[in-house]
């Protein structure tokens, strides 16, 4: 599907001004796509917009993006799932993501922000502005196959502490993060008997589990028993090369 581009003419006090960097909008309804066009471009952003996940995902994958701003209800597959996708890709790295939603509680977004309908048009500005000054001057996403960035995750190790599969978990836990460098990772031991709350919102239903929060996606990666499995999770995240780990 055809992508329109628009750059705004205002003044240099637009509000948000970012001129030159580009935004991929993902929506299907037109008035709201348009409104969103308008305002991205107004603010100096060079914005591609198109109506559904695949072709958002064929956008993506010829790189140059540093915001996605999507919609969670699309045709075919949900915001949620297109960027999932595209993380598996690699194509969100350096690229901030926003999720546009009327859904109080949209499910499968991880750590992704959300901006709840019906919009607000300045908020969505600091909003968009917030997310950039988040990544800072993180690279532009370069399409498949960049190179493998320096996204921050946290890993979440639900345990029973007195157990050998918790303490096997952990050792091959830490194995993994001793391998790739902390700096970039956040890592959590949490006893479910401590913190039965936050297991229940991560939907835990066995230990030990680890939960790998990076955004935008969430994985629930297992117990552990092959570590290899954490591996590959953080080379998605961009954290690591596939490959590297024996």
């Amino acid at each position: 599907m055809a992508s329109r581009s628009e750059r705004s003419e205002t003044d240099e006090n637009a509000p948000g001004r970012a001129a030159g960097l580009r935004v991929l909008l993902v929506d299907d309804d037109d008035d709201t796509r348009d409104m969103l066009r308008f305002v991205l471009a107004q603010d100096g952003y060079l914005v591609d917009d198109v109506q559904d996940a695949e072709s958002a995902l064929e956008h993506l994958r010829k790189g140059g993006y540093r915001v996605v701003v999507t919609d969670y209800d699309l045709p075919g597959k949900t915001g949620a799932q297109l960027l999932r996708q595209a993380t598996l890709e690699r194509l969100l790295e350096g690229c901030a993501v926003l999720v546009v939603t009327a859904h109080s509680d949209p499910e499968d977004v991880g750590a992704a922000p959300v901006i709840h309908k019906p919009l607000d048009v300045e908020a969505f500005r600091r909003q968009v502005r917030g997310i950039l000054e988040t990544h800072g001057s993180a690279p532009v996403s370069g399409g498949k196959g960049a190179p493998a960035g320096a996204a921050a995750v946290t890993i979440v190790l639900y345990v029973h502490r007195d157990t050998p599969a918790s303490r096997r978990a952990e050792r091959n836990a830490r194995q993994i993060l001793g391998r790739i460098g902390k700096a970039s990772v956040r890592f959590e031991l949490r006893d479910v008997a401590e913190h039965q709350s936050e297991a229940e919102a991560d939907r835990i239903v066995f230990v030990p589990t680890v939960v790998v929060k990076c955004t935008p996606p969430v994985w629930i990666v297992g117990d552990l028993r092959q570590p290899q499995a954490l591996f590959d999770v953080l080379c998605l995240c961009g954290l690591a090369r596939f490959g590297e780990f024996e």
